[in-house]
Order: structure tokens, then C-alpha cells, then sequence
């Protein structure tokens, strides 16, 4: 596997967890709009990657049959 094919899989997982991390620890404004963007980012990634496989778990089910 390449670099950028662990990226692709463990970028998602990095920011939710920096992003809880630095909110956790968070004492200014800029810090907390840090760390939600951050969750935010890792929260979208997470549900359009679920949404694309179901979708072609879906495609594979409606071909088979």
C-alpha cells in the first residue's frame, strides 16, 4: 500500500480525534472553532464514505438478482 492509501484510510480517524483532543483542552475561541472544524471534517468523511458503500452494497444486491 502506498502512503496515500493509509492517509485515505486513517484521515478521518486522526482529525475526530485531534479535534476531541484539542477540545478537550480548549481555553479560547479559536482553539474551540479549531476543534469542532476539525470533528466536523472527520464526522463528514466518516458518513459519505458509509453512505457510498452502502450505496454499492445496494448496486451489487439489485445486479446480482
Amino acid at each position: 500500500m502506498d502512503l496515500e492509501q493509509y492517509w485515505y484510510e486513517a484521515s478521518p480517524f486522526l482529525y475526530t480525534a485531534v479535534g476531541g483532543f484539542i477540545l478537550g483542552r480548549a481555553d479560547s475561541a479559536l482553539l474551540f472553532i479549531s476543534s469542532m472544524l476539525l470533528l466536523a471534517a472527520g464526522g463528514t468523511i466518516l458518513l459519505m464514505r458509509r453512505m457510498y458503500s452502502i450505496n454499492q452494497i445496494q448496486r451489487l444486491r439489485i445486479a446480482a438478482s
